[in-house]
Formats: structure tokens, sequence, C-alpha cells
């Protein structure tokens, strides 16, 4: 009993893990998502500046080119966190199942011995009941 005890605790510490870094990752993926969307806001505020100033309207185009590369980089990291996400998603589905399993059997377990200890307590009041009745009969 102490053994699958010890297989729950340990799967429960699993899961718990998984779900940091699953949490780590949706952050992760937030923060790129937000950094994607500034960049982009970065190149609309610089279209406006460069039709107020003229200097700034030269270097427009090489701004825009290395922005644009930035929200590419970040949109491919994207997709690699989001495949990490699903990838995590997947191992604690995996994981959870086995602690439902292991918890499954714990119960069924627990359920025959106490099925066990009420059938040898039935046992011993038919008994004590019997004794009682032959004891009663003979006097």
């Amino acid at each position: 009993m102490k053994s699958i005890q010890t297989l729950i605790k340990l799967q429960q510490r699993q899961l718990d893990e998984k779900r940091r870094v699953l949490k780590q990752l949706l952050d992760q993926e937030e923060m790129l998502k937000a950094k994607k969307e500034a960049l982009k806001q970065s190149i609309i505020d610089e279209r406006k500046r460069a039709l107020e100033d003229v200097q700034t309207a030269y270097t427009l185009a090489a701004f825009i080119k290395m922005t644009e590369h930035q929200i590419e980089a970040i949109g491919e990291e994207i997709i690699q966190t989001q495949q990490k996400i699903e990838t995590i998603r997947q191992e604690i589905a995996e994981i959870f199942n086995v602690l439902k399993r292991y918890e499954i059997y714990d119960k069924m377990k627990e359920d025959e011995i106490i099925f066990e200890e009420n059938k040898r307590e039935q046992k011993d009041m038919d008994e004590m009941g019997l004794r009682g009745f032959i004891y009663k009969d003979q006097t």
C-alpha cells in the first residue's frame, strides 16, 4: 500500500512540475506576442514621424526592414514556444492519466481491505450470535 502511495506522490510532483513549466511557457508566449505587437506599433509610429521629419524619412526603410526582420524572428520563436506548450500539455495528460490509474487502483485496494474487514467482522458477529443462541438453548 505504501508503494502505491509513493507512486501517487511522485506522479503528483511530476504533474506539478510540468504545470509550472507550462505556466512559464504560456507567460513567455504572451510576452513574445506583446513584443511583436510593440514592434508593429513602432513601425506605425516611425512612419508618422517620417511624415513630420525629413531626416527620419531617410532611415525609415532601413528601420522598417530591421523591425520586420525582428517581427519575423519573434514569430518563429512564438511557433517554437507553442510547439513546446503542446508537448508539455501532452506530457501533462499522460502523467495525469497514470496518476488517475494509480489513484483508482489505490481506492480499489482500500475498498477491498474494508470489504474483507467487514466480512471478518460479520463472521465474528455471526459466530458470537450462534454461540449465544446455542448457550441459551442449553440452559
